[in-house]
């Protein structure tokens, strides 16, 4: 599952997941070593990110990997189909 939300929340996302999710593997997609982690992501349940490395990462990264689901909190973000955060989401 890919999980996008505000960059202010990404932690607060994994804590959460890891605390009532134990048996899942959890992965924050974020900062420079999130290049670091892309071989990873294929053994991972849940990948965290933000809307902003979601637009910047989809066609370079992230558009190549199949999620079961995909997890919008504050799905605002997405609502203007005008946007690239809504072509990103929409491209997943």
């Amino acid at each position: 599952a890919l999980v996008v939300c505000p960059t202010s929340v990404i932690d607060v996302w994994k804590e959460e997941a890891q605390t009532h999710l134990t048996d899942l593997k959890v992965i924050k997609w974020h900062g420079p070593a999130r290049n670091l982690v892309k071989q990873e992501i294929q053994k991972c349940d849940i990948v965290i990110t933000s809307y902003a490395l979601l637009r910047k990462d989809i066609d370079t990264k992230l558009k190549s990997i199949k999620f079961s689901t995909l997890i919008l909190d504050e799905a605002q973000y997405v609502r203007n189909q005008q946007t690239d955060s809504f072509r990103s989401a929409k491209a997943i």
